[in-house]
């Protein structure tokens, strides 16, 4: 943490409470590293100050509050741990949905059975995790005026503004005591909370998060628009998920190109000049496909079977025979917009005899990361775009659905789609003339304005002659037809004036 100055800035901040009687915002971009920055404020929060604090930690999902249980046990030494961390499970949750490692630190027996605390049992313990939703029932217990002294709301940018608002009265502030120190953490620009009623979207679809960051003291300084005032929110920089070029893309779109590619080169450049690649230095493949996007009777949703075959047959296949770098199928993700098109995957991978692959929607992945990522995007036709736009559903004009799903990958990335459609989203315009330009393209032909917004195999900005001269010297070809063009500049300059 000594060598993340944004990491370490964030947990000064927590520890001294910079940001009191307002909430601390902890803006973590994926692959930064939140969650450690989190479980790390907690446990010198723990080890400061063993009789005074109190922390409550919540969550949108059992998974979120699980893996920061985890974390924390692993953390906080063994002789303080058992005790001082208690993960409170709601009554509803299934044994075989809980890690072993989890069972002695909770309210879940070993064999499922879920009981609660009195309320004096649970003051003892320093830190409990639970659901939102599950907080309600710390609501209800009543704690003494002024227990809790920390809540920490993780991916709360998830969770519904009432969802946050049960684990806000857990703590609520009571007359004559301190005020809780809260602590928001998550990213504003990946999937926000999911909504079905297209009436409730309007309100309910603005997260606590995205509503606090819009509004004084959180927003950029005037002054220095690229920083934030560290003493109320601070925005992690440092990836230590993906490959540069991998990152390039979303970091321009979502990021204000801020963040920093800080992976393991020896894992991200795992397929670096690997066959499968068509720009051997750049982990990325995109592969256009003008296939057919279908429905089966009056399903809402759609599949692709061109690209679910391409995927599997081509592209998995190949993977998995890979000697170097040698993939277990758990280390490949598939990301589809439609319930459909995951249904169909899974039975093509299942009827090739492969399994363990993870296929699911952009939210089923949101915080998660995998060695290889593939996409199929499915749409191919332009009049379901307007279905797509109504129950919100696909990768085009959802750029939240399409930033969580190109942040997954860690080594390779593969996107099979129609560039035609997806070109006429601005955010993948952006992802398919990067492909493009970078020579990492393959399949149909490109769309006009990609193709007129970007020259073959060039970078996005124009290269000059002499750049072009030198490329071509490189690459042992003859310049000398540019070397002509080159020496008529002069005169082409001229002959302009």
């Amino acid at each position: 943490m000594e060598t993340n100055p944004e990491q370490l800035q964030a947990v000064q901040a927590i520890l001294n409470h910079t940001s009191l009687p307002y909430p601390f915002i902890l803006f973590g971009p994926p692959g930064t590293g939140k969650t450690f920055t989190l479980v790390e404020a907690v446990t010198q929060l723990v080890l400061l100050d063993t009789e005074d604090v109190h922390v409550l930690i919540c969550g949108p999902s059992n998974s979120s509050c699980d893996v920061i249980a985890k974390r924390l046990i692993e953390r906080i030494p063994k002789e303080m741990v058992r005790g001082s961390v208690h993960r409170l499970y709601a009554s509803s949750r299934q044994r075989r949905e809980v890690d072993d490692e989890l069972i002695p630190f909770s309210n879940m027996d070993d064999d499922g059975q879920v009981s609660f605390e009195s309320r004096e049992s649970l003051m003892d313990y320093q830190v409990i995790i639970c659901t939102l939703i599950t907080a309600g029932r710390l609501a209800q217990a009543v704690f003494p005026e002024g227990h809790f002294t920390h809540l920490i709301i993780d991916e709360v940018s998830q969770a519904t503004e009432p969802d946050a608002v049960v684990a806000l009265n857990a703590v609520r502030k009571r007359k004559g005591y301190r005020e809780p120190h809260v602590i928001l953490a998550g990213d504003p620009r990946q999937l926000g909370p999911v909504v079905f009623s297209p009436l409730a979207e309007t309100n309910l679809g603005t997260s606590l998060l995205e509503r606090l960051m819009a509004r004084p003291p959180y927003v950029r300084d005037v002054d220095q628009p690229e920083h934030y005032n560290p003493s109320y929110i601070v925005k992690l920089k440092k990836n230590f998920r993906s490959h540069p070029a991998l990152l390039e893309t979303p970091n321009k779109l979502f990021y204000d190109s801020e963040l920093e590619a800080c992976a393991d080169r020896r894992e991200v450049d795992a397929f670096i000049g690997h066959p499968i690649l068509k720009n051997p230095k750049i982990p990325l493949v995109f592969h256009g496909v003008q296939g057919r996007d279908q429905k089966e009777g009056r399903s809402p949703s759609y599949f692709n079977p061109e690209e679910a075959t391409l995927l599997v047959t081509k592209y998995v296949d190949q993977i998995l025979q890979s000697k170097s770098p040698k993939v277990k199928p758990h280390e490949i993700g598939i990301i589809t917009p439609y319930r459909g098109q995951v249904y169909k995957i899974s039975k093509l991978l299942e009827k090739h005899g492969i399994s363990g692959i993870t296929v699911g929607t952009p939210e089923e992945f949101q915080g998660q990361e995998r060695k290889v990522i593939m996409m199929s995007t499915v749409r191919s036709t332009q009049e379901f775009l307007q279905v797509d736009r109504r129950f919100n559903l696909g990768f085009l004009r959802n750029p939240k659905r399409f930033n969580v799903a190109i942040t997954r990958a860690r080594a390779l990335m593969i996107v099979v789609g129609c560039p035609q459609i997806l070109a006429t989203d601005p955010n993948w315009h952006a992802l398919v003339s990067f492909a493009y330009t970078r020579g990492c393209y393959e399949g149909c032909e490109l769309p006009p304005e990609v193709l007129e917004a970007t020259a073959p195999n060039a970078p996005s900005e124009p290269r000059g002659l002499d750049e072009l001269l030198k490329i071509l010297r490189e690459m042992n070809l003859n310049p000398t037809v540019a070397e002509n063009l080159a020496s008529e500049r002069p005169l082409m300059a001229s002959r302009e004036e």
